[in-house]
């Protein structure tokens, strides 16, 4: 519930600012990527308690597979940059 009190501020504050006119600076794949996100992670985070999984579980499992992303985005990285020499 507090995520949502603060997006909402966020957004009001935006608009006052007229930050909107920032937004034609960000290209559209970067937008629809961070929004994306913002879906996955609202997911995930009220996924736990409907599944009956304790928060802290959740949370460790949550660490876990990012740490396990990290790791594999690094090998992709020494990958590519290999293949480019």
């Amino acid at each position: 519930m507090l995520i949502v009190l603060v997006a909402g501020v966020f957004q009001a504050l935006s608009g006052v600012l007229r930050a909107g006119n920032a937004i034609r600076y960000i290209p559209s794949p970067v937008m629809a990527g961070f929004q994306n996100a913002v879906a996955i992670l609202l997911l995930l985070a009220q996924l736990p308690p409907r599944v009956g999984e304790r928060p802290l579980i959740a949370v460790q499992l949550l660490a876990n597979l990012a740490r396990e992303l990290r790791v594999r985005l690094r090998h992709a990285t020494r990958m590519i940059s290999e293949l480019e020499r």
